[in-house]
């Protein structure tokens, strides 16, 4: 009888080009003996679409589709399409990663995704986080019951309130791609404080239940800051590395007397003459 342990699951959700395949992409060539990322991209050099900061990303995005082009036909940038599993232990515990699409126009494919997480990853970039902190504190600075949060914010956590509306029991947060903010602690604490009023006072979810960790992956250099080693470039970083972070996960205990949740895809469809059709 094999001694394999059943591995944990963990969703890996965010929007889109933020990062998510790059940073699973870097755990697994970090934590694979034997396996040399220098040799797996050899043959993909050749291609014309290759470039050196999607190598990581591709070792999840494998379909040529994924590769060669984003979903909005942006040159050079692969996109995510749909989901992609991949297994591999840090330290003693043996996970599954679920990498999902980020793209609106796949969220039936990242809801079903999602829900099969037994807990989260949420990617989300500094830099893009960035952009919106000013407008987020205005937001939470009114006093109103109706808080207006800006809609460009709410799109970026939209795979966010997902997981929460589906009782994901723990999610882990890493604000990606530190590097394009210059690896500011300032940035980073804004952003982590905008992201914790939002859970607290839209999702109405604690946000010190939250590891909220900044995180950069510089394909080019081969380099993960504050992935699976101390930062280099974020000494003022104190707290957990991300493998740090998912490697305290523990398999969920679930409360089977909670009424059944499914996920639902392709639930209705059109016959000319009959109406709408329900199924699934």
């Amino acid at each position: 009888m094999s001694n394999r342990s059943e591995p944990i699951n963990i969703a890996v959700f965010g929007p889109a080009d933020h990062g998510k395949s790059t940073i699973i992409g870097f755990l697994f060539a970090t934590h694979s003996p034997g396996f040399s990322i220098e040799e797996y991209v050899r043959s993909l050099r050749t291609q014309s679409w290759y470039k050196d900061d999607r190598k990581y990303a591709c070792l999840l995005d494998i379909q040529s589709e994924e590769r060669q082009g984003s979903i909005d036909s942006n040159a050079g940038r692969g996109t995510t399409r749909m989901l992609h599993y991949m297994e591999f232990r840090l330290g003693e515990q043996h996970f599954q990663f679920i990498d999902n699409p980020g793209h609106q126009s796949l969220e039936r494919t990242y809801v079903r995704g999602i829900f099969q997480g037994q807990h989260g990853l949420f990617v989300v970039a500094a830099n893009e986080l960035q952009d919106h902190v000013q407008g987020l504190k205005q937001a939470m600075e009114d006093q109103s019951e109706d808080i207006k949060v800006p809609a460009a914010f709410t799109d970026l956590l939209i795979p966010l309130r997902i997981a929460v509306n589906f009782g994901m029991q723990s999610n882990t947060i890493a604000v990606s791609k530190m590097d394009l903010v210059g690896y500011s602690e300032e940035v980073f604490l804004s952003c982590r404080d905008v992201l914790a009023e939002y859970m607290e006072n839209c999702l109405r979810v604690d946000p010190s239940s939250f590891d909220i960790i900044p995180t950069s992956v510089v394909a080019r250099a081969d380099r993960g800051e504050n992935i699976n080693s101390r930062p280099e470039h974020m000494a003022w970083w104190k707290g957990k590395t991300l493998e740090e972070a998912l490697s305290c996960l523990k398999p969920p205990v679930t409360d089977t007397m909670l009424p059944l949740c499914i996920a639902v895809e392709d639930a209705k469809f059109d016959i000319p003459g009959q109406q709408t059709v329900l199924r699934g």
